[in-house]
């Protein structure tokens, strides 16, 4: 767990900076300012606004500092999270972490927007994630793709169809033909390898 008190450090100052550096630049926008630019002629009635922003910038990184800080010094003295730290209600938290690749083995059967402030859902929560533990998705009944290259080859020939854009056509149909072929395929796979 890291320290609370640095945490709530680091938000408001976040909050403050984020704010102090773009709430004003509308204002300045507003009387003219065009975008995207590195200096300005003084007397334009944007330089009180472009302060503002500038120090906002400024405690940017000191509030990452603060962060990194925490982060390391609690990394080493911290508390051990549990699995539910902040007893939070709703059903991500009832499942182990790090949690199995089908999730859950049922689906849940929700009453409420936070199930696991009622009471006797976090007790059934847990009763049903621990019968799970070290069960196979396949001894669960769960149907689960198999590790495949082909989405791979899918985002491949999206990258060469547009670098083809900017460079030759040629490429467009290159990249084209790898997905619509790679594509194709991969709707055509089986949910589960087949087993000899």
């Amino acid at each position: 767990m890291m320290d609370e008190r640095l945490g709530k450090i680091h938000f408001w100052l976040t909050f403050i900076a984020m704010n102090l550096t773009f709430f004003p630049m509308h204002f300045a926008g507003m009387l003219g300012m065009p975008r995207r630019i590195y200096t300005y002629d003084a007397g334009q009635g944007w330089d009180l606004y472009n302060a503002m922003s500038t120090i906002g910038a400024m405690i940017f990184p000191i509030a990452m500092l603060i962060f990194i800080y925490n982060f390391f010094v609690s990394r080493k003295r911290g508390e051990i999270a549990g699995a539910n730290p902040w007893g939070a209600g709703t059903l991500e938290w009832t499942i182990p972490s790090p949690p199995p690749e089908y999730n859950f083995a049922k689906v849940p059967t929700v009453t409420s927007r936070y199930p696991l402030w009622e009471g006797k859902e976090v007790d059934l929560a847990s009763a049903r994630i621990n019968s799970q533990v070290g069960k196979t998705p396949q001894e669960l009944g769960i149907v689960l793709p198999y590790s495949t290259i082909k989405p791979l080859l899918v985002a491949l020939g999206l990258l060469v169809m547009f670098c083809g854009l900017i460079s030759t056509r040629l490429l467009i149909g290159v990249g084209a033909g790898i997905l619509i072929l790679s594509l194709y395929s991969w709707l055509l796979s089986p949910l589960e390898p087949e087993h000899a």
